[in-house]
C-alpha cells in the first residue's frame, strides 16, 4: 500500500517536471505563430490518443474504452467546451513562451488551484472552511495588488488559470476516462484546425516544409507525445496516490516555469509582480497546509 502510493507520487513528481520543461520546448517554435504550434499539436495529439484508446482495447478486450457518452447531448457539449478551453489555454501558453511572458503563466499555474476552489464553491455547491477562504482571499489581494500598482490586468495569468480551471471542473463533471477525453476533444477540434491551416496557407501545413525541415517537423510530431504522456503519468498518480498530496505535488511545475522565466530568458521582475506573487505564495502555503491537515484526518479517521 505503501509502495503503490510512493510509486504514485513518484509518477506525478515526473508528469509535473515534464509540464514544467514546457518552456524549453515551445522556444523552439519562435518563429510560428501560436495558433499554428497549437493546430499541430491538437493533430498529433488526437493521432496519439486514437493510437493509446485501439492499444487499451486491444490489450483489455474485456473492457473497452466506452464511448457511450456520446448518446447525451449534455456530455457531448461538455466535451466541446472542455476542448475550447483547453485550446485557450495552450494557445495563450505558446504565445506567452514566445513573447518572453513565461512569468506571467508560472503566475497563471499557480493561481489555478485557488480558481478551482472558487469555481468548486461557485457550481459545485462545494463549502469553503476557514483556511480555503483565506487562501482564495490573499490570491484575489495579491492580483488586485498588481492590477493597482502596474495599472492593467495581468490578462495572460488569468486566461491561463482560469481556462486550465475550468477545464479541470468540467472534467470533474464528466463521465469520461482520460485517455478517451482527450481523443475526444482533440477529434472534435483536429479536423476545423487542419481545414483552417490549410485556408490559412500555415508554412507547416505544406508538403515543402516537411521536406524542407525534417528537424522541425519532428519537434511538431513530438507535441503528441510530450501532451499524453505526462497526462497518462498523472492519472495514473491520482489513483495510486492521494489527490490532495498528488495537487500539493502540482507547485513543481509553475514553480520550475518561475524559475525558468528568471534565470533561463533573464525576464525581468519588478517589486510590483514580487509582492503579488508573495501575497499569492501565502495564500497557496495556507492551501497546502489545509490538504495536508485535511489528509492527515482523513488517514486517521
Amino acid at each position: 500500500m505503501v509502495a503503490s502510493k510512493n510509486f504514485g507520487l513518484m509518477l506525478g513528481a515526473l508528469a509535473f517536471f515534464i509540464w514544467g520543461c514546457f518552456p524549453f520546448y515551445f522556444k523552439q517554435f519562435e518563429q510560428f505563430e501560436a495558433y499554428e504550434v497549437i493546430a499541430q499539436r491538437f493533430i498529433w495529439t488526437c493521432l496519439g490518443a486514437a493510437i493509446c484508446v485501439w492499444w487499451l482495447n486491444w490489450r483489455n478486450p474485456e473492457d473497452p474504452r466506452d464511448f457511450s457518452w456520446l448518446k447525451s447531448p449534455l456530455s457531448v457539449i461538455g466535451l466541446i467546451a472542455a476542448a475550447l478551453f483547453m485550446m485557450v489555454n495552450m494557445v495563450t501558453y505558446v504565445y506567452a513562451v514566445q513573447h518572453d511572458l513565461i512569468l506571467e503563466a508560472s503566475l497563471g499555474y499557480f493561481l489555478t488551484p485557488l480558481i478551482s476552489v472558487a469555481l468548486g464553491f461557485a457550481f459545485l455547491g462545494e463549502r469553503l472552511n476557514r483556511l480555503q477562504l483565506a487562501a482564495v482571499v490573499l490570491a484575489m489581494i495579491g492580483v488586485s495588488y498588481m492590477i493597482v500598482r502596474l495599472g492593467h490586468l495581468p490578462m495572460i495569468a488569468l486566461i491561463v488559470g482560469s481556462s486550465f480551471a475550468f477545464y479541470g471542473l468540467l472534467h470533474k463533471a464528466l463521465p469520461i476516462t482520460p485517455v478517451v477525453s482527450l481523443f475526444g476533444e482533440t477529434a472534435f477540434l483536429a479536423p476545423i484546425l487542419i481545414a483552417a491551416g490549410f485556408y490559412l496557407d500555415l508554412p507547416s501545413f505544406s508538403l515543402g516544409f516537411w521536406l524542407e525541415n525534417p528537424h522541425q517537423g519532428l519537434l511538431f510530431v513530438m507535441l503528441g507525445p510530450i501532451t499524453l504522456i505526462p497526462l497518462i503519468l498523472y492519472n495514473k498518480a491520482c489513483k495510486l496516490a492521494p489527490l490532495s498530496l498528488v495537487s500539493l505535488i502540482g507547485y513543481l511545475t509553475p514553480t520550475m516555469v518561475f524559475v525558468i522565466a528568471i534565470f533561463a530568458y533573464a525576464e525581468p521582475i519588478n517589486m510590483t509582480r514580487l509582492h503579488g506573487f508573495i501575497l499569492i505564495w501565502l495564500g497557496l502555503a495556507i492551501f497546502g497546509f489545509e490538504r495536508v491537515v485535511n489528509y492527515r484526518k482523513n488517514a486517521v479517521g
